[in-house]
């Protein structure tokens, strides 16, 4: 087997769109397809690979999960956390409609009061008209035909959504009804502990320092505190992936 990769976004606005995170070669987004036998190795400890971890683990795959520091501590710890089918900027969340609230509202009927996510939509509003123009051709029409509940809404109504904000002067504003936020760093201690229950180890701190390759084939992952076999490694280290580039022998397939 040989190596996954977490999607550029990283966890920017994903708080709970875990299933977004990691990719493979062959594989279409959104499912890593793996034997149960095979061991997966998980670099980077923050909201997609706890959740990579734990849909695995509670799948029956032998899973490790590495952390160079303290799990969700990274890129996690400075997400917005903010949960919504809007702001993606990549074509393959195009054909998933409201994808990401819908999987997050999943996860919290799943996990229950573990998961600290609050949901209550959004509002958003300009002065600007340039910005009104931009969201007409674009963003709000795409998003009401993938089914999300979004919707304009005049000053009034606006006013007695936020009843106690000044919004000022406003050409535009715009309703989300499923929209909601997440504590990331708690939101990744829950989902860690769930995968560690479903049998998933978990080592930090630990830092991946090479591959142990053998025909092209993923044997072991090399870390600061020794050699992990592994048949399978899904990297979801966030901006820290870059550092995989130096490793050209490990090929995604």
């Amino acid at each position: 087997m040989g190596v996954a990769e977490e999607g550029r976004h990283g966890s920017t606005h994903a708080a709970c769109s875990w299933s977004a995170g990691s990719r493979s070669s062959g594989v279409r987004p959104f499912a890593l397809q793996l034997p149960r036998t095979d061991r997966v190795v998980i670099a980077g400890g923050g909201i997609l690979g706890a959740n990579i971890a734990y849909q695995l683990a509670k799948r029956g795959a032998p899973v490790t999960l590495l952390d160079r520091a303290t799990p969700g501590t990274g890129a996690t710890a400075n997400s917005f956390a903010w949960i919504n089918a809007r702001k993606q900027p990549f074509p393959y969340f195009a054909p998933q409609p409201a994808r990401h609230p819908g999987v997050a509202l999943s996860c919290t009927r799943e996990l229950g009061s573990e998961l600290p996510v609050t949901w209550g939509g959004t509002v958003e509003w300009t002065a600007s008209a340039e910005r009104r123009g931009r969201a007409g051709r674009g963003g709000l029409a795409a998003t009401e035909t993938w089914g999300c509940p979004i919707h304009r809404i005049d000053t009034m109504q606006l006013r007695a959504l936020e009843k106690h904000v000044v919004a000022g002067d406003v050409t535009s504003a715009v309703h989300a009804e499923i929209e909601g936020s997440a504590d990331p760093v708690l939101a990744t201690e829950a989902i860690l502990a769930r995968a560690v229950r479903a049998g998933a180890q978990v080592r930090h701190p630990v830092d991946v320092v090479g591959l142990d390759m053998a025909n092209g084939r993923l044997r072991a992952v090399k870390t600061s505190a020794g050699d992990v076999e592994a048949d399978v490694l899904v990297i979801a280290c966030g901006p820290r992936r870059r550092v995989w580039r130096r490793w050209p022998a490990s090929p995604c397939r």
